[in-house]
């Protein structure tokens, strides 16, 4: 492969087309690209190439020309009209943030004369690139991983910014929404895809209980449609104790803005290494993240503000979507990663924030 800068040179810049990954926690942790991508490349048309469940946070993105809307679960065959409208774009230049197969094949249709992958490209996909990122592979922190495309491309100087738009509407429906329950405002995620990321859900209403009582926290429980059984379950438990609070139950009534919106009230979220997650910090919301199978070194949002739990058993931080052990080992890492522990990171989250209000 010739030198990239050199061959940049040789290009127009006027299209450039960026495939984002699957996941919200990874379009989240991507959008700092597009700022950095358009001072890089001024007068380009910057397209976001997105999963359909994934798109409300591009869809009003200030940097964002066009998105490019597409269904996971559909089968290959079934592309074709994606595959041809990625094509008549015209890209200058692909980033696949992904690297599966189906990406590598929408990079391919483009027939951009770069196309750019990472290093942690897997099913064939890394053939259909010009150029691999450096140093961009699985054991390289995920925030930091896809900035490795911002830094090939000479603007790795910048700063990191999300620019997530959120509109007045939101703004104010999230506004009514805490009126209802007191501050501080304690938000809590218990959903995940994936069953080793999932601590338990009673867990979570110990530590929300535990807020109520020492904080006089106000609590709020978030989630998407899949996650309305565990949503009733926590609301049930909290009835059962603390019968004389309230609790706000938003599970499978926010979209993706919504959901930003109401993240930028709350004073902290308590939630496993999914989405909601990353999107409040990436807001500026503190975060009480619980990592089990996952790294918080490696899955971990940025920022000094928020504080990361992992759990301490071997396995961990092994990214296996399910425990490979059996008997009274099987999902160890769960209770090993005690209420305590999370209490504590909860309660020195909101004395912070106590503290910062009192000195404003």
């Amino acid at each position: 492969m010739s030198n990239l800068a050199a061959r940049l040179n040789q290009i127009s810049h006027e299209r450039i087309g960026i495939i984002l990954p699957n996941s919200l926690s990874g379009v989240v942790r991507s959008l700092p690209l597009f700022p950095a991508l358009s001072e890089r490349f001024s007068t380009a048309t910057l397209t976001a190439i997105v999963s359909e469940e994934n798109s409300g946070l591009l869809e009003n993105h200030p940097r964002v020309a066009r998105v490019v809307p597409y269904k996971r679960r559909e089968m290959v065959h079934h592309w074709r009209p994606l595959l041809r409208n990625l094509q008549s774009q015209q890209f200058d230049i692909t980033i696949d943030l992904r690297g599966q197969l189906r990406t590598g094949l929408m990079s391919l249709a483009t027939g951009a004369p770069i196309r750019l992958g990472l290093e942690t490209a897997c099913e064939g996909s890394s053939y259909t690139y010009t150029d691999l990122i450096h140093d961009s592979g699985p054991l390289v922190p995920e925030f930091v991983r896809y900035w490795r495309v911002a830094e090939s491309l000479g603007v790795g100087h910048l700063r990191r910014v999300s620019e997530i738009t959120i509109d007045r509407r939101a703004t104010d429906w999230a506004i009514g929404q805490t009126r209802t329950v007191r501050r501080p405002l304690l938000a809590i995620h218990p959903g995940a895809d994936w069953l080793t990321k999932r601590w338990p859900v009673e867990n979570f209403a110990v530590v929300a209980c535990k807020a109520m009582r020492v904080h006089g926290a106000g609590v709020a429980v978030l989630g998407g449609d899949a996650e309305a059984a565990a949503g009733e379950h926590f609301v049930s438990l909290m009835k059962k104790f603390v019968p004389s609070k309230s609790v706000l139950n938003l599970v499978g009534k926010t979209s993706q803005i919504r959901l930003a919106a109401f993240l930028q009230q709350a004073d902290c979220l308590l939630a496993n290494d999914a989405g909601p997650l990353h999107l409040a910090a990436s807001l500026d919301t503190p975060v009480v993240g619980l990592f089990t199978c996952t790294s918080p070194q490696i899955s971990g949002p940025l920022g000094c503000a928020h504080e990361l739990v992992s759990s301490c058993v071997d396995c961990h931080a092994s990214y296996r979507k399910r425990c490979p052990n059996r008997g009274a080992r099987h999902l160890a890492c769960m209770e090993e990663l005690s209420i305590e522990r999370v209490s504590t990171a909860v309660s020195a989250v909101l004395q912070r924030n106590q503290q910062a209000r009192r000195a404003a």
